[in-house]
């Protein structure tokens, strides 16, 4: 969905990061991006997500009057309206950014 306030005004939510397009080639090997060009610009967005959920979460143990979150799991559910929109693609990119940091991941 572009610009991003239109995101934002249809979802009454705030938008945590911008992921760019992936690279063609990269996707026609089917490679995970974020493990495979951990410098790029795609994999650092993922880094971004994850950034924006941890400090999400933190944000609202916080507001609940819990002090530590870290306890609590992370559930992030990735969808789409249409196939072939990535979400296999962002579910195992954001899964790799988080096993960066040290998490327990499934994908």
């Amino acid at each position: 969905m572009r610009p991003r306030a239109a995101a934002e005004e249809a979802y009454a939510l705030p938008v945590l990061a911008e992921v760019p397009e992936l690279d063609p080639a990269l996707g026609a090997r089917h490679e995970i991006a974020t493990s495979h060009t951990p410098l790029s610009r795609y994999a650092e967005a993922h880094r971004a997500v994850r950034s924006s959920l941890l400090f999400t979460r933190t944000a609202a143990a916080e507001a609940a009057g819990r002090a530590d979150p870290d306890g609590d799991a992370l559930v992030v559910m990735v969808t789409s309206a249409v196939p072939r929109e990535g979400k296999t693609t962002t579910a195992a990119d954001l899964a790799v950014a988080f096993a960066e940091a040290g998490a327990s991941v499934l994908s």
